[in-house]
């Protein structure tokens, strides 16, 4: 999927409703920009960064959601958008790590005593 995503400009996610919506988080990390509805668990991620603007209403209609996917698509900045979903991911992918080595060390201090 990495390399699909990899080669797409854009991911289109119509999901009315998901828990966790990590397939355009995927896609992010392989550097195509999602274009989504606000499904719930797509926000923990697309609220703030550089797509946020790609995080569209459930009553948008689906002309207008498919047109911004196709701008998303023209867009001459494109690449650099690109880039900056893969770092928005990358960075978020540290501070997960970071958190769950705290959480670690904490447990294991926490056995010890």
């Amino acid at each position: 999927m990495r390399d699909l995503y990899a080669r797409s400009t854009c991911f289109i996610h119509l999901s009315e409703h998901e828990g966790f919506g990590l397939p355009p988080l995927e896609s992010m990390g392989a550097g195509c920009t999602p274009v989504c509805r606000d499904s719930g668990g797509v926000r923990a991620f697309m609220r703030d960064g550089p797509c946020a603007d790609l995080l569209l209403p459930l009553s948008m209609p689906i002309e207008q959601v498919l047109a911004r996917a196709e701008a998303v698509v023209r867009d001459p900045a494109r690449i650099a958008r690109r880039a900056s979903a893969r770092d928005h991911f990358q960075r978020g992918l540290v501070r997960c790590e970071q958190a769950r080595s705290g959480l670690v060390a904490a447990m294991l201090t926490e056995q010890h005593q």
